[in-house]
């Protein structure tokens, strides 16, 4: 939708110190569109301090483009600028000036190409949460939790998601060179890798892991689109074969669609919630609630122990799974802390749809109201009842066999599976559930 400002409105609302600061570095252009309605004043908007904040701006601005050593395009300074005060909110709110806004367009239809990688900001730093299976980025080592430093020599300290995507994404066939630290050392090093087109498969490698006692096992490696069906439908398959218990691995899953996060759990609960997400309604300073609760009809493992597996590449929706089957008591999570991402981004266009602003409207909260998100200098995400990690080489290995075991559907066999000591933990403690029925 469009939000187009008055003169009044425009001074008082975009004058705030971040934009200032920025400006003074760029300058600021910015061309008044014809309201179509009316934004609410906000709390300290007198004509006094209107006036006072639209004559500094003004001010910078003229000093910018006329003493400013360069001279300086006026679309960049804007951008810039706005750019520098969404910025400072969270790692996650970002603005979209045309260029990163049309790639946005594209990411949300589903086609595009890309080193198929899921990024966020840790420390001022774009870090990857984890590389999608079969992606290109996975094939040439990049790893979950590894610190990006440089894109194409370009310093990536302080950039935004939706700049880095802009730069990340591609046609597929060219190429692009990433200076990573990978996590756990300290050299960094180039890692040259080709563009292709990224597509999602997201339940993978059912199987039954103790066909004795019936222990299955599914991976759920994002959520898209149809994630909850093609999870019943891999729920199917093993109940045919004997299912009477389930390792849900969701490690290495930055998430996805709010929906089929919540369809997901959904399969595991009669009903309670599974969710829920505070957001700041339009015109109100508290926060309006929406509670995701489960349907008795969705269910479909109701007896059935469940074990999940999580680790710091498990995010956002996939967190929401995780964290309402071990507040209701439905699951045991193994593995080591979340991510923590639970925060809810909404788009807004802006500029007549030329440019758009990503901003975070809400936060997820778990059934017994524990928040996802990390806070400011603070851990976040969930910890697991059972915490068990991986050794830095069985991490690695298991990560660069994921990518061979997405693509079973080639000619050519995947390498056997290395050793997975948080599967056999899972089956082990499973074995111990279902003998104590």
């Amino acid at each position: 939708m469009g939000v187009y400002l008055t003169k009044r409105q425009f001074l008082g609302m975009f004058v705030a110190t971040p934009i200032l600061t920025l400006g003074a570095m760029l300058g600021l252009h910015f061309t008044v569109l014809a309201p179509s309605y009316a934004l609410p004043r906000m709390p300290g908007d007198d004509d006094d301090r209107l006036l006072h904040e639209g004559r500094l701006w003004h001010e910078v601005r003229q000093l910018i483009l006329s003493r400013y050593v360069d001279a300086v395009e006026p679309d960049r300074v804007l951008y810039g600028a706005l750019s520098g005060m969404v910025d400072s909110l969270d790692d996650h709110s970002q603005f979209l000036p045309p260029e990163v806004y049309r790639e946005e367009k594209i990411d949300t239809q589903g086609h595009f190409g890309g080193l198929g990688i899921e990024v966020g900001v840790r420390e001022g730093w774009l870090t990857v949460i984890t590389p999608l299976d079969d992606s290109p980025a996975l094939a040439a080592g990049i790893l979950a939790g590894d610190r990006i430093v440089a894109i194409e020599g370009e310093p990536a300290e302080g950039m935004g998601i939706p700049w880095a995507a802009a730069r990340l994404r591609g046609s597929p066939g060219t190429a692009i060179t990433l200076t990573v630290v990978h996590e756990g050392e300290r050299e960094a090093v180039d890692v040259r890798v080709e563009r292709a087109e990224v597509r999602i498969r997201s339940v993978r490698g059912a199987r039954i892991l103790d066909a004795d006692r019936g222990i299955g096992y599914v991976r759920v490696a994002s959520f898209v689109e149809k994630t909850a069906e093609d999870f019943d439908a891999a729920v199917r398959e093993l109940r045919e074969k004997g299912l009477k218990a389930l390792v849900l691995d969701l490690r290495w899953n930055p998430g996805g669609l709010l929906t089929q996060g919540v369809a997901l759990a959904d399969r595991f609960l009669e009903d309670g919630t599974i969710v829920e997400t505070r957001t700041r309604a339009p015109g109100s300073e508290g926060l309006a609630r929406e509670v995701y609760s489960a349907k008795s009809s969705d269910t479909l493992l109701r007896d059935e122990p469940v074990v999940l597996l999580v680790n710091h590449g498990t995010a956002s929706a996939a967190e929401i799974v995780a964290g309402a089957l071990q507040d209701r008591g439905r699951g045991t999570l193994l593995g080591t802390r979340t991510y923590g991402k639970g925060t809810v981004q909404t788009i807004f266009e802006i500029e007549g749809g030329k440019s758009g602003l990503r901003l975070t409207t809400g936060r997820y909260y778990t059934p017994k109201g524990r928040q996802i998100q990390s806070a400011p200098g603070a851990l976040g995400g969930l910890v697991p009842d059972l915490e068990m990690k991986l050794a830095r080489d069985q991490h690695r290995a298991l990560q660069l066999w994921l990518t061979h075991e997405s693509r079973v559907h080639r000619a050519t066999a995947p390498p056997p599976a290395p050793p997975d000591p948080q599967i056999e933990r899972a089956v082990a403690l499973l074995a111990e559930k279902l003998a104590a029925k």
